[in-house]
């Protein structure tokens, strides 16, 4: 009986298909694991790849804004340099109205003060310094306000003898560029010559004498009062300039001439 039924063959089968189970089972709960972490790999990637982008974007952000910070200083420690230079060498009359109307808070300030700080006497002697130094002041500005206009009348004077030095230009027959020199043009180059000669002062006095001489020349077939007062100029330097008179600036007659001529 026990030998029909083979109990230990049976058993035997059974431990192998056991066996193989277990390995199935094994390998299903290690699959199963490998996927879940392969899962969470991925998130963990994405995951990272997000943060990597939103600190990637905020450090952007940071530095577009430490960027326009930056460029707001320098636009500001430009302008306040450009104020300074507005303030020490102006130029515009906004930069005089400024000058003017710092002037004006200062003589306020002071006069404040001295109304709070000092009785009727001392009032009276600090209002007659602030008084003088707003005078003081004033003149320097007004010595500014009048270089400037002096040089602007002599480059604008310049730039008028330039335009009119150059020649006629005009597009004629199949479009070529023609070119005219005008009698106005030559005369203008011609002043223009002895605009400059006029003004260089590094010069000999033979040099000088002889330049005012031609200039003389050239002008005695003018008959107007301008030319009757510029020959007297050149009269007066040449004499003063004939005698070598030592010691003596020749800076006013040069002046007088320069403005003359451009009457």
């Amino acid at each position: 009986m026990m030998k029909r039924l083979d109990y230990d063959g049976k058993a035997r089968i059974i431990q192998r298909n056991y066996r193989v189970y277990k390995l199935l089972k094994y390998i299903k709960e290690y699959a199963r694991q490998y996927r879940e972490l392969v899962k969470g790999c991925k998130l963990y990637e994405a995951e990272k790849i997000m943060l990597y982008r939103y600190v990637t974007s905020k450090t952007y952000k940071m530095h577009s804004i430490a960027r326009k910070y930056i460029s707001l200083d320098s636009r500001l420690r430009k302008r306040h340099q450009q104020e300074i230079l507005r303030r020490i060498n102006p130029k515009t009359r906004l930069d005089f109205d400024l000058l003017y109307d710092l002037v004006e808070k200062w003589r306020n300030d002071h006069l404040q003060c001295a109304k709070l700080r000092f009785f009727r006497p001392a009032r009276c002697a600090e209002n007659y310094r602030i008084l003088e130094k707003t005078i003081e002041m004033l003149n320097v500005i007004d010595e500014k306000r009048q270089a400037v206009r002096k040089s602007y009348r002599k480059q604008k004077l310049v730039k008028f003898v330039t335009v009119n030095c150059k020649p006629i230009l005009w597009n004629g027959y199949k479009n070529k560029l023609l070119e005219m020199d005008t009698m106005r043009n030559q005369k203008a180059r011609e002043l223009k010559m002895i605009y400059d000669s006029l003004m260089n002062h590094n010069v000999t006095r033979e040099e000088r004498i002889e330049m005012l001489t031609m200039l003389k020349k050239s002008l005695e077939m003018h008959n107007c009062v301008s030319a009757f007062h510029l020959i007297r100029l050149l009269d007066e330097e040449l004499t003063y300039l004939a005698r070598e008179m030592k010691g003596m600036s020749l800076g006013y007659f040069r002046e007088r001439i320069v403005c003359k001529k451009k009457t």
